[in-house]
């Protein structure tokens, strides 16, 4: 008699303390066509690469929507692993990435005679199975939930297959559910989900133990005016989970406020500044750090509000420099404790970003001599508050569009604006003053000692003052560029023999070794990462059997 088993396969992989994420989804339901014999990934999860799920038998084609394998006749499990009868999927986390396994659930319904099932890994090279049993006949799905609490499945920085095998079967049907497993007619979706989550990894594989601190701050340019629907770019959203995050508004901060945890990278009250752009940048570049951003910010504020100060003046002079020097030792406290705890080995204050300067330009002050006088001591206090003498400071200077005499590059002529339209004081100040005020402060910018400025007079704006989403993200990605003021060399790869892969290497640089045996259908996928000098060459110990193939090395910062 002609068995059919219906399956949904859901897989949990989770940190037992992070919320897990959908790594893997596969369904047949408009996904497969008649003869189908794989399936694709549909989750896309950040930094890392999941294969097709594929049947190695041949496929029923009499019907689409279903994943069909036939003539599947081994006694056993083991038998059908050895003869090739198997469903599978790979799972590979990006160079400098990592996956923390926790447990895989699976979830069957057999139609006719028990069958037994068997899942195994390439942990062990399919060796053992890691759960096995045995399904009757019901329409009511049964949970074998196999545990991947193994250290085997901590810290997987290379690829990872998953097969699944059954006994006594000689049709397999990978369709017919709701993906909540209750059978309610066919076709209906069937997945395989993958939860999990995917994070740093150190030079072996372990959580990056050195954190790059970055401290950013200033005005409503710095708090930003994006929004949600502006990352339309995956690589902005891909990097939240890594990043270590502490923003706050003043006067909202006094010491000792601070959560006693990071938070994630994200879209704060629906609303990014130029963190989001800035922090893919840097991680892209140092990926065996952990890298944190500090974000202190209060819009409308003059750079008296910023001015060093031991107690806040009555017009509000040196209250944001007080709540970032408060924000700053709850920073450092919290670092503390995660070295004391042994959570990471170290940490650095690796720049200074600011951006302020809008209000100043305004009319409140008259020439630029408070101005710089202001911003010169604060950033003399920023270094030596962090006990770093060189710290980098890039700034942002303010735009040219805040000038009324001028068309912004949108299109929207500001010429016909009063001035009034910037300060209340229009009876003893004109445009052609306010112009002036501008260019002082603008010429200041460029002046401070031992810091670097970046343009923003193309960036489009959101209103009279405030740079849009795409005007963030580009603000975000010049702060980056002075600390990425690096060439990556050029690498001259060759092909030493079968499966051997030399390249130049260069110091200070780690590379990686990436594969495919199909540049037309199959992704690279990476086989070896942070190879560092002087190490130029790499022996394939997989493909090389095969003789064929294509290799690419990618290099990077440690």
């Amino acid at each position: 008699m002609k068995k059919i088993i219906q399956t949904l396969f859901a897989g949990l992989l989770a940190l037992s303390t992070t919320q897990a994420d959908t790594l893997t989804r596969y369904d047949t339901e408009g996904a497969t066509v008649v003869g189908s014999s794989s399936v694709s990934d549909t989750a896309g999860a950040a930094n890392m690469t999941a294969s097709d799920l594929t049947m190695t038998s041949a496929n029923n084609n009499k019907v689409a929507n279903r994943f069909v394998a036939v003539d599947w006749t081994q006694a056993t499990p083991a038998a059908a692993l050895a003869n090739g009868e198997y469903m599978s999927f790979t799972v590979t986390p990006d160079s400098g990435y990592k996956l923390d396994l926790d447990s895989l659930d699976l979830v069957f319904s057999v139609q006719d005679g028990n069958t037994d099932w068997a899942v195994y890994s390439s942990a062990d090279n399919f060796t053992t199975a890691l759960a096995s049993g045995t399904d009757i006949p019901t329409i009511i799905y049964t949970t074998a939930n196999v545990d991947l609490s193994a250290p085997a499945f901590d810290a997987i920085t290379a690829p990872l297959e998953f097969r699944v095998a059954f006994g006594g079967v000689n049709q397999w049907v990978w369709a017919g559910l709701s993906t909540d497993g209750n059978f309610v007619g066919w076709p209906k979706p069937s997945a395989a989900t993958l939860h999990g989550t995917v994070d740093l990894a150190g030079p072996g594989g372990e959580d990056p133990k050195h954190v790059k601190v970055f401290l950013m701050a200033g005005q409503s340019n710095m708090e930003g005016h994006g929004h949600a629907a502006d990352l339309t770019d995956p690589s902005l959203v891909d990097a939240r989970s890594t990043i270590w995050y502490d923003e706050a508004s003043v006067p909202a901060i006094t010491n000792g406020t601070a959560a006693t945890d990071w938070g994630q990278l994200e879209v704060a009250g629906g609303t990014f500044g130029p963190e989001m752009s800035f922090a893919t940048a840097i991680q892209g570049s140092f990926i065996s750090n952990r890298i944190a951003i500090v974000k202190v910010f209060k819009g409308g504020t003059s750079s008296a509000y910023w001015a060093p100060g031991a107690v806040a003046g009555q017009w509000g002079e040196h209250v944001g420099y007080l709540a970032l020097m408060d924000r700053i030792d709850d920073i450092e406290a919290r670092l503390n404790a995660q070295v004391t705890a042994g959570d990471i080995d170290s940490y650095e204050w690796s720049g200074f970003l600011w951006m302020q300067g809008e209000d100043d330009s305004n009319g409140t002050l008259k020439g630029n001599a408070a101005y710089i006088n202001n911003t010169t001591n604060l950033f003399a206090e920023v270094r030596t508050k962090l006990g770093t003498p060189d710290l980098p400071i890039v700034l942002g200077r303010t735009s040219f569009q805040l000038d009324p005499s001028v068309i912004r590059p949108t299109g929207v002529d500001r010429s016909g604006y009063t001035q009034g339209d910037y300060i209340s004081d229009t009876q003893l100040r004109g445009p052609i003053w306010y112009s002036q005020q501008l260019a002082d402060i603008r010429a200041a910018q460029t002046a401070f000692a031992d810091t670097t400025w970046v343009d923003t007079d193309d960036l489009p704006m959101t209103d009279a003052w405030h740079f849009d989403g795409e005007g963030q993200i580009t603000f975000g990605n010049r702060l980056a560029a002075p600390f990425l003021n690096v060439v990556a060399p050029e690498i001259d790869l060759t092909i030493v023999s079968a499966g051997i892969i030399g390249w130049t290497a260069k110091s200070n640089w780690v590379f990686d070794v990436y594969w495919t045996g199909d540049l037309a259908e199959d992704p690279f996928s990476c086989i070896a990462s942070n190879l560092a000098f002087p190490t130029d060459i790499y022996t394939d110990t997989v493909h090389s059997v095969e003789s064929a193939g294509f290799y690419k090395v990618k290099t990077h910062q440690p």
